[in-house]
């Protein structure tokens, strides 16, 4: 159906969006990097923290069948093999067919209502996982604040951990914020009539003082929606704080979902979720996932780095278990994003002998048909696509991006680095990564220690 439209074409650069609530940033979906939002503009146009220069820009690329730059995620997937499915497909589904001809027909710099967004109001998070990064997490800024930046990194561009201002601009909890009162300005005008998933995530929004608020806004009839609410959490929270959750899904009687996160089993998925205690997890995992006040099935969304590819065939077979003790292979939905940044911590780094053992290994296992008959539609799609990902992938995403400064200039970037160049990488942050966080990369990875110990 997309391909009606165009070969680029994709419903959620109308419908969909993330934005990031407080730096003011705002991204198609979660695999775009985000860019800024005109705080000038939402005076006047609330609904431009989602209808922004670029994404307008973009849409005019999809209507004419280009690809645009900062989509890269799918297209990388598409091209690897005729059979993967990029995400567009998924994101798209959230509209109906008759939206998404009339975003295709529509002037490429039209407001769009959106069906799906996905916001982070804070960055507030009691983990700080391996690839994530400061603007995204308060511990990762306690790092950084006690240990300084991390150095001998020059491939990191982004600045993800390399960078000394962890306290970059941004509108704390308690401030006056321009940019949530252009989300409920906007939400009040016209948003709740369209939209059909109210997504919230962080940080870990359970940790963060909005939600909690936007939970007594809920329960006090001040925020009427009949749009499903998403909460995306890490599940490493106090228990009594799921229990206090439940309780308000109680007396909303509202439509919640709960998303969360893994790939990696046990000791293996912790070392990267660094601040995540695996009982806890699990604890957490199944109360929710019992609870008869959760209609919906509970999503997983799987980030694997280079060391967690190590654990992710156990972490596979949790999840299995996990279908299995619910008793039906859509209780529990998986989705798997390989790291793109920084990209030191991409796949493509390790030997291509590893890889394709790692990649063979999925691949039994998913041949079993014990274990195939407790994976849905969904989940295969992203198996498979990922087993070739693993075996194939020969370069890593490239740094690409879409800038825009205050003239509405479009500045395209593109850079690559030689994997010998981010393989020095990747020992020289894992190396400070342990002596920061107290943990053992080859004690952890026995299978990667002789390659580790190589660079």
């Amino acid at each position: 159906m997309l391909d009606t439209k165009s070969e680029s074409f994709c419903g959620a650069k109308w419908f969909n969006s993330t934005i990031w609530l407080r730096p003011g940033r705002t991204a198609s979906c979660h695999h775009n990097p985000g860019h800024n939002i005109d705080l000038e503009e939402i005076k006047t146009n609330p609904s431009a923290i989602h209808n922004t220069a670029i994404k307008k820009e973009e849409r005019r690329m999809m209507q004419r069948g280009e690809k645009p730059l900062n989509c890269q995620y799918c297209w990388t997937y598409e091209e690897l093999h005729p059979d993967n499915l990029g995400d567009r497909v998924f994101l798209s589904k959230h509209s109906s067919e008759e939206d998404l001809q009339r975003a295709f027909d529509a002037p490429w710099d039209e407001d769009i209502d959106l069906d799906y967004i996905e916001v982070a109001f804070d960055r507030t998070c009691q983990m700080a996982c391996s690839y994530c990064w400061p603007g995204a997490s308060t511990t990762w800024v306690k790092d950084l604040k006690k240990n300084g930046p991390y150095v001998n990194l020059p491939t990191d561009i982004r600045n993800h951990h390399s960078h000394a201002s962890y306290d970059d601009d941004g509108f704390d909890y308690g401030s006056d914020n321009p940019y949530i009162n252009a989300f409920f300005k906007w939400w009040d005008q016209s948003l709740h009539k369209s939209i059909k998933t109210f997504k919230i995530t962080g940080g870990e929004p359970f940790m963060s003082g909005y939600l909690w608020d936007f939970f007594d806004m809920l329960v006090e009839g001040r925020f009427k929606t009949d749009a499903k609410i998403s909460i995306c959490t890490n599940l490493g929270i106090p228990t009594e704080k799921v229990h206090k959750f439940l309780d308000i899904v109680e007396k909303t009687g509202l439509n919640f979902e709960i998303t969360t996160s893994g790939e990696a089993f046990g000791d293996k998925g912790t070392y990267v979720r660094d601040g995540l205690e695996w009982e806890t997890f699990v604890r957490n995992f199944e109360l929710i996932r019992n609870s008869p006040l959760i209609k919906n099935p509970i999503f997983i969304m799987g980030t694997v780095n280079a060391p967690a590819i190590d654990g992710f065939l156990g972490f596979l077979n949790w999840v299995k278990e996990q279908k299995e003790a619910a008793g039906s292979p859509g209780a529990v939905n998986y989705s798997i994003t390989p790291v793109r940044f920084p990209t030191y911590q991409n796949l493509f780094i390790l030997p291509m002998e590893l890889r394709q053992q790692y990649s063979q290994e999925i691949r039994a296992y998913m041949d079993n048909p014990d274990n195939l008959k407790w994976f849905n539609e969904y989940d295969l799609v992203n198996i498979n696509r990922f087993i070739h990902y693993v075996a194939t992938a020969e370069v890593p995403h490239k740094e690409v991006k879409i800038g825009w400064d205050k003239n509405k200039d479009f500045d395209k970037e593109n850079r690559t680095f030689d994997v010998d160049d981010l393989s020095q990488d990747f020992k020289s942050f894992f190396t400070q990564f342990d002596q920061r966080r107290g943990k053992s990369f080859v004690d952890t990875y026995p299978r990667l220690a002789n390659w580790y110990n190589s660079l």
